[in-house]
């Protein structure tokens, strides 16, 4: 919510980019008007559009839902975890073949990229003019995808998932083999009164 009320407030303050082939350098086509004000007119039809996209994917989901496995039973705990969630799969990718680090890469390209335009205030629309841009854009995109596909083929399985007489059978053997100390009070000894002979 944050960045689309800056995103709206450079809007208001710098205006929408003109068309492409006006900001090569053309002039308004006669008898057309200057454009329509964002407030009401483009803010309202945005939030029409989001609103209608946001019903067709409910109305969708409500009506052919894609289950991904059984129903849930909290007494029963599953083989393994499946997610369904798109940044879920692109975060396993990342972390299993790079680390915390390939996180860190991916959040800094889309920083970089959404960052572009406050630096880059060239009037060049076209891709081709603006090559740190395109690449920054598509090393994101691509890393983003391969990420996403490398990470839908991993599951993960809860550390609760192994049967709990494996692990008690696992402690067992573990305390038979490594002798622990007792715990508790040092028991007192009675006194020799003997003499060193045996009683």
């Amino acid at each position: 919510m944050a960045l689309l009320v800056y995103h709206f407030t450079l809007i208001r303050r710098r205006g929408i980019a003109p068309p492409m082939e006006l900001a090569e350098g053309a002039e308004q086509p006669a008898g057309q008007s200057e454009g329509t004000p964002f407030f009401p007119n483009h803010l309202l039809r945005s939030l029409a559009v989001a609103v209608f996209v946001l019903a067709v994917v409910v109305s969708l989901a409500v009506l052919f839902p894609r289950p991904v496995a059984d129903l849930a039973d909290p007494y029963v705990i599953p083989d393994e975890l499946v997610s369904t969630w798109v940044p879920v799969d692109v975060s396993l990718a990342l972390i299993r073949f790079l680390g915390p680090w390939g996180l860190v890469l991916l959040g800094f390209l889309g920083i970089a990229l959404a960052l572009i335009p406050l630096f880059d205030r060239r009037p060049e629309r076209q891709l081709r003019h603006r090559p740190v841009a395109a690449a920054v854009g598509l090393l994101f995109f691509v890393g983003f995808a391969v990420a996403w596909l490398v990470g839908t083929q991993i599951r993960s399985l809860p550390p609760t998932a192994r049967p709990q007489a494996e692990l008690v059978g696992e402690q067992s053997d573990a305390t038979s083999e490594v002798l622990l100390p007792e715990l508790g009070p040092t028991p007192i000894r009675p006194a020799d009164t003997s003499g060193g002979r045996d009683p």
